[in-house]
């Protein structure tokens, strides 16, 4: 038997030739990586990715239905069902009009939708998840350049060029992870930090800062014999990656503050860090006040929302007199005609509280708590993908708590929920077993084999 599983071990390894459907399904996967951020006027705007993937579920399910049936995607499955089910209790106690309504309703099913389509495209396999971020890059690149949105002409680089570039480099310094050549990575992160303290995108300062130290060795195992970090898996190791994390956070927070007082940055960007520093919400909350308000809308109806795209002069005028009271200088003219008078929410988790009541919020965080475990899961066991996985989780983190959900992210997050499962699905051997064949040219381990 031990000889068997030495030679069962020994084959994983060997180059194997993708077969016809394979090679369909990484074009596939390239291909609604591309249109991910690209829109269609279908009834509204709807991602190019969407069109193409609502005809194959049908087929996907057809031909892999394994790969969403796994244990793991019974829960998130569960409490997706219960958001929609809350979302139409609220809509029909809201009395909303029927366009609302489809909106609404809308973006939760494509989401599940899109996590089946995505279960048995990219579920379990590295390479085919590589070529679907490689694909997003050049969509996100292409919208830009021929779908900007309106803030793309202010702020150039975070509303366009920065999904583009970010994971194009740090996909790239995934195939240095993989070889263990980590001066380059660390190189290419430190560069992409600097660069978004140049350009005044402060978040993905801290998410650089805290990929650098969770997934770079910057302090050794061990020196000798002497065991300098606690063992893998180990409550002291999660402590020690936590104190890591916040340590890299407040570094982030510093290096903010030097930028800002040191001159190198433009007027503008240099007064806005400092009106929100300097205000009475410090520049966390200052730079996210709709939290405050969409608090009193989910204080005010906590059980059931306000419904689909829901609106509400009253809360808006809200936003405006707590950023005047704290000193944001706000434009009311401005806030009122951007608003839509939608109640100002700026988060995946009180938005969904918002419109659909609690059992939207318990999906949100639910999620929430498997991006923190999946965060802690790459930094102990440190797969082939490790510097990209932590910069999208700590990203989708941040999105889940104060960044708006909408159609563009579907895809997104669809393919994140994937891999999210996948990680906390995955043993330390398998990490081990996929890093190897990462190391050979990405070649698919017999494992990832079992594919369409």
């Amino acid at each position: 038997m031990a000889i068997r599983t030495q030679n069962l071990a020994r084959l994983e390894y060997l180059p194997v030739t993708p077969s016809s459907i394979s090679i369909c399904a990484d074009v596939i996967a390239l291909v609604i990586g591309i249109g991910a951020s690209l829109t269609v006027k279908l009834v509204g705007n709807l991602p190019l990715s969407e069109v193409i993937l609502i005809p194959l579920a049908p087929i996907f399910f057809a031909l892999r239905p394994a790969r969403i049936f796994r244990s793991i995607f019974k829960v998130p499955f569960m409490l997706i069902g219960l958001w929609l089910f809350g979302q139409v209790i609220t809509d029909i106690y809201r009395e909303t009009k029927s366009i609302d309504w489809l909106r609404g309703d809308a973006k939760i099913v494509f989401l599940a939708v899109n996590i089946l389509c995505m279960a048995v495209l990219v579920g379990r396999n590295l390479r085919r998840s590589a070529v679907f971020v490689g694909g997003y890059s050049i969509g996100s690149f292409l919208t830009f350049k021929f779908q900007p949105v309106v803030y793309s002409t202010a702020d150039p680089w975070k509303f366009g060029y920065y999904s583009s570039v970010m994971m194009f480099f740090l996909l790239t310094s995934c195939y240095f992870y993989s070889r263990r050549r980590y001066a380059i990575v660390g190189i290419i992160l430190m560069g992409l930090i600097v660069v978004n303290l140049l350009l005044n995108f402060r978040s993905p300062v801290a998410f650089l800062l805290i990929t650098f130290v969770l997934v770079l060795p910057v302090i050794p195992e061990r020196i000798g014999r002497m065991t300098i970090l606690p063992r893998l898996g180990s409550v002291q190791r999660v402590t020690v990656l936590m104190m890591f994390a916040l340590a890299a956070t407040a570094g982030s927070l510093g290096l903010v503050h030097i930028f800002t007082y040191s001159g190198f940055l433009g007027e503008q960007a240099q007064l806005k860090n400092q009106n929100q520093s300097e205000s009475k919400l410090g520049l966390l909350i200052g730079g996210r006040p709709e939290i405050l308000v969409s608090s009193h809308a989910v204080w005010d109806s906590p059980i059931l929302g306000h419904g689909s795209w829901a609106t509400d002069m009253k809360y808006v005028d809200m936003l405006y007199d707590y950023e005047e009271k704290y000193g944001l200088y706000p434009n009311l003219e401005d806030m009122e005609e951007q608003s839509n008078d939608l109640i100002p929410s700026h988060s995946h988790l009180m938005a969904a509280w918002v419109e659909s009541g609690f059992l939207g919020a318990i999906f949100w965080a639910f999620v929430l708590s498997l991006v923190v475990k999946s965060i802690i899961r790459v930094s102990t066991f440190r797969p082939p993908l490790a510097p990209l996985y932590t910069w999208l989780l700590l990203t989708f983190a941040w999105d889940i708590l104060f960044s708006p959900f909408g159609s563009g992210r579907l895809i997104s997050e669809g393919f994140l929920l994937v891999v999210i499962c996948d990680l906390l699905e995955s043993s330390l051997s398998s990490f081990k077993m996929r890093e190897r064949s990462t190391q050979i040219g990405f070649l698919y381990d017999r494992s990832i084999q079992r594919r369409m």
